[in-house]
């Protein structure tokens, strides 16, 4: 019975295989790890409840989307009465809704000339008061059918949401005429 060996020449070309392998291997690895730190950051950001109490920091959490504490799924509370004349854009799209928690904690935020959150889903806003407000800028989201302008107060467009001991002080002027309809509970 005879027995043959092939032998080929390819060492080298298995070594270098082998290693980009491996390096493949740890970026993915890598890449995993910073994912799950990233999504188990956000989550412990959205439990605890950031304290507010300048306009920088109002913008800083809820308006900036540059900022590394940008979240709109997070837990506030507000310790000082706020003037917000200067917002530009509502808080919360129909891309990227308000889903947090705002507790106005007894205080005013004034100034406001649009809704302070545009699109608010499976959040809760309590213990807020809004002052010296002139809603003439509406915020515009789409309802699933077409675009609609919302002109509240609080909120343009509100989905599974909870609004307890809320009140406003103020104007909203809509451009055409409007039915509206409260669901209170």
């Amino acid at each position: 019975m005879s027995h043959f060996r092939l032998h080929s020449k390819t060492k080298g070309k298995d070594r270098l295989g082998y290693w980009l392998i491996g390096i493949v291997c740890v970026l993915a690895v890598g890449g995993i790890g910073y994912a799950a730190h990233s999504i188990g950051t956000a989550s412990a950001k959205s439990r605890e409840t950031v304290v507010i109490d300048t306009e920088e920091m109002f913008e800083r959490y809820l308006v900036d989307t540059e900022s590394e504490d940008y979240n709109l799924n997070g837990r506030y509370r507000l310790e000082e009465d706020l003037d917000l004349s200067w917002l530009e854009y509502s808080v919360g799209t129909n891309v990227e809704p308000f889903t947090g928690k705002l507790d106005g904690n007894g205080h005013v935020i004034s100034g406001l000339g649009r809704p302070l959150f545009g699109v608010m889903k499976k959040a809760s806003v309590e213990n807020l008061f809004l002052s010296e407000t002139m809603i003439t800028n509406p915020c515009t989201y789409y309802d699933g059918e077409h675009y609609v302008d919302g002109y509240g107060a609080l909120a343009a467009y509100v989905i599974d949401s909870e609004i307890a001991n809320c009140g406003m002080g103020g104007e909203i002027q809509a451009s055409n005429p409007v039915e509206t309809w409260y669901q209170i509970e």
